[in-house]
């Protein structure tokens, strides 16, 4: 872990507690930070339609300093704990029922990994987020910092079947491989202004503090954009938890079918390998930035929730394999 001395929560010689000041940041409260919060557009493709409460959000205060050194240590509590359990069978085919030759296997790996990084009485850990709060979370739910996504399940299995194997007129190969794969994770990335967030009551002078000469001359509550400078006037979120949206799962099949020659103790496979067997369209990214959508006047080209990559088309791959 990287801790950037004098900045947010330092492990050693802080000018407050590690665990007051990770305490601090879970109830929004910090020396070097103020917190706010703001209301999530309405829109179906969020959970519950949008208008939820996100809190959490930090900004710096412009008192925080730059340019100071960096500590790096070894920490166990940055280690993942994980929780997986597979399932796998292999099925051969027997002469009695003329089966021979085919074999199928399958299996499911079923799991999810967490890295608890938050600091609080009732975790077991002490947490490691040092330079900057990441407690960002709808209103009562669980923080950033904690990441306990969704359990998943992915299935696979295999099936070839070789046809009178060693027979002049056989040794076809047929075989296909199944994948059942889960979606990807969704962002929703949206830039409120200073005048759509609502700071928290450990705060409020933030407010009401000037902003500095230029642009923003005479107005209030701006952003720290870089260093000391507070000169922001929106500040980009994602309003989604981490693993809170996923993209749907989807199903793919390949296929392979290959014949080997014989021929003075040498041997020729030649075979057709056909990815995607059904053409399965699938999206494996999706837009994440939310502000298109509330923008007209920004060239719309992919909106929040579109596809910017599919999975590869239906393609077919022949081969010619030379053993001697």
């Amino acid at each position: 872990m990287s801790d950037q001395l004098g900045i947010g929560c330092d492990r050693f010689n802080g000018r407050q507690d590690l665990q007051t000041c990770q305490d601090g940041y879970l109830n929004f409260t910090s020396p070097d930070f103020g917190f706010f919060n703001a209301v999530a557009p309405t829109n179906p493709g969020l959970p519950g339609g949008g208008g939820y409460v996100i809190r959490g959000l930090a900004n710096p205060n412009a008192t925080l300093p730059v340019g100071r050194p960096t500590a790096v240590t070894i920490m166990d509590e940055l280690s993942y704990v994980s929780n997986f359990f597979d399932t796998n069978f292999v099925w051969r085919g027997t002469e009695r029922f003329g089966l021979r030759g085919l074999r199928v296997n399958g299996g499911t790996t079923t799991g999810r990994a967490v890295r608890d990084q938050c600091a609080s009485p009732t975790y077991t850990v002490a947490g490691v987020t040092f330079d900057g709060p990441d407690v960002r979370q709808h209103d009562g739910t669980t923080p950033a910092c904690n990441p306990y996504t969704r359990w998943e399940t992915s299935i696979r299995g295999t099936a070839s079947y070789t046809v009178l194997s060693g027979h002049q007129w056989g040794d076809i190969l047929v075989s296909t491989v199944f994948q059942r794969r889960n979606g990807p994770e969704r962002a929703a990335n949206h830039a409120f202004t200073k005048d759509q967030v609502a700071w928290e009551a450990s705060s409020a002078a933030r407010a009401t503090q000037p902003c500095p000469a230029g642009a923003t001359a005479g107005q209030v509550g701006c952003f720290t954009a870089t260093g000391t400078t507070v000169t922001a006037t929106s500040y980009t979120v994602n309003m989604l938890n981490p693993g809170e949206l996923y993209g749907p799962g989807y199903t793919i099949f390949d296929l392979k079918l290959g014949k080997n020659i014989r021929f003075a103790d040498k041997r020729i496979n030649v075979g057709v390998d056909i990815y995607n067997l059904f053409n399965k369209e699938q999206v494996l990214t999706y837009q994440d930035n939310f502000d298109t959508v509330d923008n007209p006047a920004t060239p719309v080209v992919e909106q929040w929730g579109q596809a910017t990559s599919l999975l590869s088309p239906r393609f077919v791959r022949l081969s010619i394999q030379f053993d001697f």
